[in-house]
Order: structure tokens, then sequence, then C-alpha cells
């Protein structure tokens, strides 16, 4: 480190941007947007297209912008996930072709996302058009959950449309109804059960994701999977490793002492993390092989998962860590373009893990210390009260462990759990 003021929070709510994505500066929008770097299909070819209901043709165009590039720009991972052969990826827009309450949902939810990601300001009748498209997708939904013809209610393109509910709400930071969207979402999923979707790999990813990310976000047990539950029974998703893989000779000695610190499952589940951020790494070279959407989805059960039914006492090594990774692979597996964990009842249990595994003196190396609050920081850095506490301690490891440049910094990280081109941006911009 070069000095005390090395650290500082980074700017509040910031994301990560997204090179395939065009730059806009903010600016009024009283319409869709649609970048002039794109090529625009005429909004007459759009306009013969047989679609359910009378949505105007420009925002049909900007779905299928934001269907060229939404993999890129909403989840981290996803230019580096190869898509499962067989899934059909174009059933998200086909399914616009015979469900009203999806065309609506997925009008007004990708204008709202366009705002946001580019900085524009609505303008008063787009803001008026888009809450009648919201109007009608929730009373269409609530017609058709009140019938008694499970074909319909349970259909895909009403999970669906549910889904993309919750991904609005997300969007506009209202995560109180994400949560209850996420919440019927997960009812409905389990009435007609979880396996009909494993064959369905991007269908499951996007459900299983709201089922983790609602109990990471409100501390609460997953509904899908639990003792009981289905996918409990699915061992080659949710198979734990070996005990023995501890001591794979991809570790450097340190951290198979760290390990042998840990509960043989907490292990196992950082053991599975490491392989995974090895393969995540590779598929970031140039020429580097591409992770599989089905090896994406067995990763994130059989990581986050167990992390979420394990827990340990407040002030051990064991709960700190637990949190650390959830922290670390949220990002990774959940969130919508950002490293910060936007619901502050997980960030206020970790800093409290973390206060109280330091007042207690807990069984702890520096350098294991130091990962714990890096990652810490890069969850919390849009909380100022949480940095003002945090840096401080982060800055102090920094110093024990002789980290004197960035490089020296990336070298600690790395030899824990680390994937560069997720974490090195705003690492680097919290270190410097």
């Amino acid at each position: 480190m070069r000095g005390k003021n090395r650290i500082k929070p980074r700017r509040k709510g910031q994301h990560l941007a997204h090179q395939d994505i065009p730059k806009k500066n903010s600016q009024i929008s009283h319409g869709p947007l649609y970048p002039t770097k794109v090529p625009r299909s005429p909004c007459s070819d759009l306009a013969i297209i047989p679609f359910p209901d009378t949505v105007e043709p420009a925002l049909i165009a900007d779905v299928l912008l934001f269907s060229s590039m939404s993999s890129k720009a909403m989840f981290l991972l996803d230019p580096h996930i190869v898509a499962r052969k067989g899934d059909n990826a174009q059933e998200w827009f086909s399914a616009m072709l015979s469900d009203v309450a999806y065309l609506n949902a997925m009008c007004f939810t990708i204008q709202c996302y366009f705002d946001g990601f580019f900085g524009r300001t609505r303008g008063i009748a787009a803001e008026r058009r888009d809450r009648l498209y919201f109007a009608k997708t929730i009373r269409i939904l609530q017609e058709r959950l009140s019938l008694d013809d499970d074909n319909l209610r349970l259909s895909d393109s009403t999970i669906m449309t549910v889904l993309v509910l919750s991904g609005h709400a997300y969007t506009t930071g209202d995560y109180e109804s994400a949560h209850n969207h996420i919440s019927g979402l997960l009812k409905l999923v389990s009435m007609r059960g979880i396996d009909t979707f494993l064959q369905k790999t991007k269908m499951s990813i996007e459900i299983i994701r709201c089922d983790l990310a609602m109990a990471v976000d409100t501390n609460l047990k997953p509904v899908l999977c639990d003792d009981k539950g289905s996918l409990a029974n699915t061992s080659r998703f949710t198979a734990a490793p070996s005990q023995n893989v501890v001591r794979h000779p991809h570790f450097q000695p340190e951290v198979i002492e760290f390990l042998s610190k840990l509960n043989a499952q907490l292990a196992a589940a950082w053991v599975t993390m490491s392989h995974f951020c090895a393969q995540v790494n590779a598929a970031a070279e140039d020429d580097g092989p591409k992770v599989t959407e089905e090896t994406f989805l067995q990763n994130m059960m059989s990581i986050m998962y167990p992390l979420l039914h394990q827990h340990y006492q407040i002030g051990s090594l064991e709960e700190a860590v637990r949190l650390g990774l959830l922290a670390f692979s949220s990002p990774l597996f959940l969130h919508w373009n950002r490293v910060e964990l936007p619901d502050r009842r997980f960030t206020s249990a970790y800093r409290e893990a973390l206060a109280t595994m330091t007042l207690v003196g807990a069984d702890i190396a520096p350098r294991e210390r130091l990962w714990l609050f890096m990652v810490g920081a890069l969850s919390m850095s849009h909380e100022s009260e949480s940095m003002k506490w945090l840096l401080p301690r982060l800055r102090m490891d920094i110093e024990q462990c002789g980290v004197s440049s960035w490089s020296d910094m990336q070298q600690v990280l790395r030899s824990f759990l680390w994937v560069g081109f997720v974490y090195d941006v705003p690492g680097k911009e919290l270190f410097e």
C-alpha cells in the first residue's frame, strides 16, 4: 500500500459497463430507444407480425435489440457462457406472439432497462404508456391465476412473465416488489414441479437465480431446494465434491492450511468455487474454452444451495467465510451487471460477522482476513457507513501483508478466489 488514503469507496450505485453496449449521454426519452450504430429493421416489417395485442412496432424493435445484447449487458459471466445445444433461446421471443401479458411486460421492462443503462430521463408520455402496459400485465395475470386452469396459469409463458416483472422491479430498485414477484413465481414453479424445467437449461437458470437471490437477500431458506424439495434429490446438480479434494495440488500451502480450519462442507463449497473460477478465468482468455450453460447451472446450485443451508456461530471464521463466499459468488451467478449486493440485510449480516470475528480473535491469518475484507468492501461499496468502518481495517490488513501495489494485491487475491474480468476494475478502484 502506498499511503493511508490509497483506498477509497467506489462511487454509489456504479454498475459495470460492457464494451458491446453503445454509450449514450443522459437524455430525455419520449419513446423507444434504438442506438444509431445498430441496424434497425423497418418498423413496417414488424407491423405485419401477428402480435396478440396492439403494440408500437418501435417497441418491438427495441425488444429485438435487447434480445441481441441482453446476455452481455445483464449478467457478468454471460459473454463467456455458451448456450446448451438444442436449448431454444427463441422461446423467449416466440411467447410474445401468443401471450398478451408477456408481450406487455417485455415492452415496458426493456424500456425501463434502457433508461437505467443509458441514463435516460423518462418523458411524461413514455411513463404514462409504460404504466398502461404494466397495469394491463398485472390485470391479465391476476385473471389468469384466478382460473382453475393449470395449463394456462402454470404455462411457460406465465412463468416467463413473472420473471420479467421481477426483473423490472430489480431494475427500478423496488426490491420489495421484486421479492413479492419471486415469491409468487416460486409458488407457481413448486406447483408445477421444478423437474419439468430442468431440461430447459436457460429457463432453469433464471428460475433458480430467483430462488437463490431471494434467499440471499432475505436470509431465508431457499424454496426450491430444501431437505424435502425435489432439487435436493437431483444429485447431478447439488452433490458436493469429495472432502479429499481439499488437498488438490492446485492449491498453495497457505490455502490448504486455511481450508483445514473449516467445516468439511464449507471447505468443499470453497473448492468447488475455486474450480469454477479457474474455468471462468480460462474462458475469458482469447480462444479460451467457453463454459456451458449446464456447467454454469451445476456450479450455481452445488455451491450456493449448500452455503444457504449452512449456518455457523456468529464470530466464527466459518460464518465469515460462508457469507464471504455468498458475497463473492452472488455477482457471478445472480446479479444484473453489478458487484454490490443490493439488499442491506445481507451486507449487514456480513459486516456483523466480520466485526465479531475481529473482536473474538478468530484463528485467521492476515492474508485470509484480507480476502474476506476485500470481498466485503466490494459488496458494500455503495454503503457509505459500512465503508467508513471497513476501509480502515482493510487498510491495516494490506499493510500487515506487505502489499505495496495493485499487482501485489492481485497475487494475494488470486491465491484464494478471484475472477479478474469481473473484480479487477472495481478492486483496483478501491485500492487506488
